[in-house]
Protein backbone atom coordinates (compact mmCIF):
# COMPACT_ATOMS: atom_id res chain seq x y z
CA UNK A 1 0.00 0.00 0.00
CA UNK A 2 1.45 3.37 -1.05
CA UNK A 3 0.84 6.53 0.87
CA UNK A 4 -0.36 9.41 -1.29
CA UNK A 5 0.39 13.06 -0.75
CA UNK A 6 -1.91 15.94 -1.65
CA UNK A 7 -0.26 18.89 -3.34
CA UNK A 8 -2.39 22.00 -3.65
CA UNK A 9 -1.05 25.21 -5.11
CA UNK A 10 -2.59 28.48 -6.21
CA UNK A 11 -1.33 31.90 -7.13
CA UNK A 12 -0.39 33.96 -10.16
CA UNK A 13 2.12 31.38 -11.43
CA UNK A 14 -0.25 28.40 -11.28
CA UNK A 15 -3.03 27.48 -13.71
CA UNK A 16 -6.52 27.83 -12.26
CA UNK A 17 -8.55 24.66 -11.64
CA UNK A 18 -5.72 22.48 -12.97
CA UNK A 19 -5.72 18.87 -11.86
CA UNK A 20 -2.29 17.29 -12.31
CA UNK A 21 -1.41 13.64 -12.57
CA UNK A 22 0.06 12.13 -9.38
CA UNK A 23 3.77 12.76 -8.91
CA UNK A 24 6.47 12.07 -6.33
CA UNK A 25 7.24 14.79 -3.80
CA UNK A 26 10.88 14.98 -4.98
CA UNK A 27 9.62 17.03 -7.94
CA UNK A 28 8.37 19.85 -5.68
CA UNK A 29 11.91 21.12 -4.93
CA UNK A 30 12.75 22.16 -8.52
CA UNK A 31 9.29 23.72 -8.84
CA UNK A 32 9.78 25.84 -5.71
CA UNK A 33 13.26 26.87 -6.84
CA UNK A 34 11.85 28.03 -10.17
CA UNK A 35 9.06 30.00 -8.49
CA UNK A 36 11.48 31.63 -6.04
CA UNK A 37 14.04 32.37 -8.74
CA UNK A 38 16.86 30.53 -6.99
CA UNK A 39 19.35 28.10 -8.49
CA UNK A 40 18.61 24.61 -7.19
CA UNK A 41 21.26 22.42 -5.63
CA UNK A 42 21.75 18.93 -7.12
CA UNK A 43 18.59 16.88 -6.64
CA UNK A 44 16.68 13.89 -7.98
CA UNK A 45 13.52 15.78 -8.97
CA UNK A 46 12.57 17.10 -12.38
CA UNK A 47 10.85 20.36 -13.24
CA UNK A 48 9.40 18.71 -16.34
CA UNK A 49 7.02 16.71 -14.12
CA UNK A 50 5.46 19.81 -12.51
CA UNK A 51 5.94 22.33 -15.35
CA UNK A 52 2.42 21.68 -16.67
CA UNK A 53 0.92 23.26 -13.52
CA UNK A 54 2.47 26.63 -14.27
CA UNK A 55 1.04 29.43 -16.35
CA UNK A 56 3.34 30.21 -19.25
CA UNK A 57 4.39 33.86 -18.87
CA UNK A 58 5.62 35.56 -21.99
CA UNK A 59 8.68 37.63 -21.11
CA UNK A 60 10.68 39.50 -23.70
CA UNK A 61 13.58 39.59 -21.27
CA UNK A 62 15.65 36.60 -20.25
CA UNK A 63 14.54 36.82 -16.64
CA UNK A 64 13.74 34.04 -14.23
CA UNK A 65 10.26 34.17 -12.72
CA UNK A 66 10.42 35.67 -9.28
CA UNK A 67 13.76 37.42 -9.86
CA UNK A 68 12.18 40.89 -9.69
CA UNK A 69 10.25 39.93 -6.57
CA UNK A 70 13.43 38.52 -5.09
CA UNK A 71 15.17 41.89 -5.56
CA UNK A 72 12.33 44.10 -4.33
CA UNK A 73 11.34 41.98 -1.32
CA UNK A 74 14.45 42.89 0.77
CA UNK A 75 13.92 46.56 -0.13
CA UNK A 76 10.35 46.31 1.12
CA UNK A 77 11.60 44.81 4.38
CA UNK A 78 14.16 47.59 4.78
CA UNK A 79 11.57 50.31 4.05
CA UNK A 80 9.12 48.74 6.50
CA UNK A 81 11.81 48.52 9.20
CA UNK A 82 12.88 52.12 8.67
CA UNK A 83 9.25 53.21 8.86
CA UNK A 84 8.82 51.45 12.19
CA UNK A 85 12.04 52.94 13.59
CA UNK A 86 11.00 56.42 12.43
CA UNK A 87 7.58 56.02 14.03
CA UNK A 88 9.05 54.88 17.34
CA UNK A 89 11.53 57.76 17.36
CA UNK A 90 8.75 60.26 16.60
CA UNK A 91 6.64 58.93 19.49
CA UNK A 92 9.63 59.09 21.85
CA UNK A 93 10.39 62.65 20.74
CA UNK A 94 6.81 63.81 21.32
CA UNK A 95 6.69 62.06 24.70
CA UNK A 96 9.98 63.67 25.70
CA UNK A 97 8.76 67.16 24.74
CA UNK A 98 5.49 66.68 26.61
CA UNK A 99 7.35 65.42 29.70
CA UNK A 100 9.72 68.42 29.60
CA UNK A 101 6.86 70.91 29.22
CA UNK A 102 4.92 69.39 32.13
CA UNK A 103 8.04 69.30 34.33
CA UNK A 104 8.81 72.98 33.58
CA UNK A 105 5.24 74.06 34.34
CA UNK A 106 5.31 72.21 37.66
CA UNK A 107 8.63 73.83 38.52
CA UNK A 108 7.27 77.30 37.60
CA UNK A 109 4.23 76.74 39.83
CA UNK A 110 6.44 75.57 42.67
CA UNK A 111 8.68 78.65 42.27
CA UNK A 112 5.64 80.97 42.23
CA UNK A 113 4.23 79.27 45.30
CA UNK A 114 7.49 79.60 47.21
CA UNK A 115 7.83 83.31 46.29
CA UNK A 116 4.27 84.21 47.22
CA UNK A 117 4.35 82.43 50.52
CA UNK A 118 1.83 80.06 52.05
CA UNK A 119 -1.73 80.25 50.88
CA UNK A 120 -4.05 81.55 53.54
CA UNK A 121 -7.83 81.23 53.76
CA UNK A 122 -8.32 84.70 52.22
CA UNK A 123 -6.06 83.95 49.27
CA UNK A 124 -7.65 80.61 48.48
Amino acid sequence: MDMKTIFRAFGPDFKKNHLAEPFDSIHIYPLMCKLLGVTPEPHNGSLAVTQEMLVQHEHNEQQQPGAETQKTFPLQKIAFGLGIVTGVLAVLCVASVIYTVIRRKKKQRADQMSKSGPIGPAQF
